[in-house]
């Protein structure tokens, strides 16, 4: 019994309950199964609510009152206990006030020195569960998977003393398998999801929807759980339709030991061109198309890339805001799925070049290194002053330890050539010079 159960189901009437402190109380006599007593609100005016699972031959008895042949019985209909009128078939029996041959699915009323209990009974039998077919729904929605369940599954109706109707939970559980986003594992996997109807009239609306192939189990209900006498309905293999998907971005660790990087202030993806970014996306079992999108606007009204892997690597080498999603759906495109929306920001490039460094090996400016963001196509030559090329790299992360052919040059003043393009168009040439600053123990290193 789920906790809802137990909140609402507080006993089984097996003798007698007492009433408003006194020792009065009811006696089911002659019922085949244990009478389930259910507390309502307060504002329905009613003491308790009694399932029988059938009326035949149940007779009740308000016993431990002095004088019986005092207590009078009413019934009541949807009108109310304003409206209730005597009922005719109760007698006293060895000191004991009984009514025979109770109706279901009524209140009824015990007057006794001045003192008033109400309470509904309700016939089981009148609203036994039974499911003849579950069936998938031909209406198809993408949002959730309709389910259409024929057989007796309605609600159970009482009516509180002022004639409002209220309705019995029947706790029908409802069982199926569907994909699950696991983030530690970032993956979909099955799980077994159950849900609870108080009652189900001719169909339920799976949400989620069913995002893989399922039977659907309804196992009902709480009231013959108790009784042990539960039923058990399974419906055939239903297919999906519905599509989900969940996508993710890697962006290449580029600035890994890079110490002459300029800063630029951003929030996620992107940084300093190139950047390359690896996006993946992971599907439900309906998706048979995945489309990839880039634009330069968030609303994507201008479709700058398109992708149709369900993962590619893109490098970014322009200056600016790309939005990044992808669009997965099923086999004729009746559903889609919209993945999370990544922005991909790239910085203006830099380029700064300092003019002098001592590579003497005391770990303080012994390697020359300019400092960039966002360049593309970097080139940078260092020549003696003879003319002979000393260092060459194309890669600006890159420094001079002031070596040449593994040995240190000799102090003094060299030059550098550096072109480069920006990932804003910008283009750089530069020259200049490099002085050297070397304790002289230090040049034959």
């Amino acid at each position: 019994m789920n906790p809802k159960q137990a909140f609402l189901y507080t006993a089984i009437l097996y003798g007698v309950f007492s009433m408003h402190g006194s020792n009065s109380g009811l006696r089911f006599m002659g019922n085949e199964q244990p009478v389930i007593e259910i507390v309502p609100d307060k504002s329905t005016g009613l003491e308790k609510i009694y399932v029988l699972k059938n009326l035949s031959g149940v007779s009740v008895a308000f016993d431990g009152v002095n004088t019986p042949e005092n207590v009078r019985w009413k019934i009541f209909s949807n009108l109310g206990a304003g409206f209730s009128i005597p009922l005719s078939n109760t007698h006293v029996e060895n000191g004991v006030s009984i009514a025979q041959f109770l109706q279901g699915n009524l209140g009824y009323l015990i007057e006794y020195n001045d003192e008033k209990y109400c309470f509904w009974i309700v016939d089981y039998d009148t609203y036994i569960f039974n499911v003849d077919a579950i069936k998938c729904s031909e209406y198809k929605d993408c949002e959730s998977t309709v389910i259409n369940v024929d057989g007796n599954t309605f609600k159970i109706p009482y009516y509180s003393i002022n004639g409002v109707q209220l309705s019995l939970p029947r706790n029908i559980r409802v069982s199926y398998n569907n994909l699950v986003w696991n983030i530690e594992n970032n993956q979909y996997e099955q799980e077994e999801i159950v849900k609870y109807y108080d009652y189900i009239n001719n169909s339920i609306a799976l949400t989620p929807p069913l995002y893989c192939g399922s039977k659907i189990s309804i196992r009902g209900d709480m009231f013959l759980d108790i009784w042990n006498e539960a039923k058990f309905y399974e419906s055939d293999y239903i297919q999906t339709h519905s599509v989900t998907l969940e996508t993710r971005a890697i962006q290449e660790d580029m600035e890994s030991g890079v110490d002459n990087l300029i800063g630029y202030d951003i929030e996620g993806l992107g940084g300093s061109a190139p950047c390359t970014i690896l996006f993946e996306s992971y599907v439900s079992d309906a998706v048979a198309h995945v489309e990839w999108q880039m634009s330069n606007d968030e609303l994507f009204e201008n479709i700058t890339y398109r992708s149709y892997d369900a993962d590619f690597k893109y490098t970014f080498l322009t200056e600016g805001i790309t939005y990044v999603r992808c669009i997965a759906s099923n086999d004729d495109g009746s559903c889609e799925s919209y993945g999370k929306v990544f922005k991909v920001e790239i910085g203006d490039s830099d380029l700064k070049i300092p003019n002098v460094f001592s590579p003497d090996g005391d770990g303080i400016n012994d390697e020359w290194k300019v400092s960039y963001r966002s360049l593309l196509n970097f080139k940078c030559w260092i020549f003696d002053r003879h003319g002979h090329q000393v260092f060459y790299t194309e890669d600006p992360a890159l420094g001079w330890d002031g070596r040449c052919n593994g040995k240190v040059v000799k102090s003094g003043v060299y030059y550098y050539v550096i072109t480069a393009t920006g990932a804003d168009g910008k283009r750089y040439n530069r020259n200049g010079d490099i002085n050297i600053l070397s304790s002289k123990k230090h040049l034959d290193r």
